[in-house]
């Protein structure tokens, strides 16, 4: 990928972390979805699957604000957040200061494709909104680096964006997209968009053995171990 391009993206998730929660927690509409109540209703549903399942020794990767973070916490005996973005980070320390998690928890700034980890050191790996935002090059070093990271059983959740013929309408499957703030600064991204389709793609292309646990309007839910 473009490092301009890189850099863009960047920037986007750091000035747009103090606003990022907020389709989650107050509801709104986008270019693509406009239903106000849509991103509300399937976070909440995200969040009971996370509460239900995800345990052990856990790997964040682009964990954003920690959104998530409260729901898989209590179950988790360490956790690896992982994210790019330092304000993004910022607003996940937060939560986990009033979670008072600290022990528990670990923070990294930085690329993903730069951290080093032992091998088959963590139970799950939670991966938002990451994996569409890789090249082709990209999405086969991610699959490479997390084999090794993750333990023989290890699982992957992926949480993601999910393609379907409301997004169609305003959108490219795959591609650069322009985005705005409510700021009115506009950012270009490299993006693409997950169905059922795709996913059973990467199963066969990379050896893993996928279940779709969740396909909405939005987000699509899938959890993955190596075969």
């Amino acid at each position: 990928m473009e490092k301009k391009l890189k850099v863009g993206i960047n920037q986007y998730y750091n000035e747009r972390a103090k606003e990022y929660e907020e389709l989650y927690t107050l509801g709104g509409a986008t270019a693509s979805i406009p239903n106000p109540e849509s991103y509300k209703n399937e976070a909440k549903i995200i969040s009971e699957l996370l509460k239900k399942f995800i345990k052990g020794k856990i790997v964040d990767i682009a964990c954003g604000t920690g959104y998530w973070l409260p729901y898989y916490a209590p179950n988790s005996r360490k956790i690896t957040l992982i994210d790019q973005s330092q304000e993004m980070l910022n607003e996940c320390k937060q939560k986990i200061g009033y979670l008072e998690i600290n022990k528990k928890c670990k923070l990294i700034c930085d690329d993903f494709f730069n951290c080093e980890f032992e091998e088959k050191e963590f139970d799950i790996g939670l991966i938002g909104f990451f994996l569409s935002h890789c090249n082709e090059e990209q999405e086969k070093l991610f699959f490479d680096k997390i084999k090794k990271m993750l333990k023989v059983d290890g699982e992957m959740w992926f949480l993601d964006s999910a393609w379907n013929k409301e997004r169609s309408k305003v959108r490219d499957k795959l591609g650069i997209q322009e985005r705005e703030l409510k700021n009115g600064r506009k950012f270009n991204i490299y993006k693409k968009y997950f169905d059922k389709s795709d996913v059973q793609a990467l199963a066969v292309k990379y050896k893993i053995k996928f279940d779709v646990l969740h396909q909405g309007k939005i987000f699509i839910v899938f959890r993955g171990v190596f075969l």
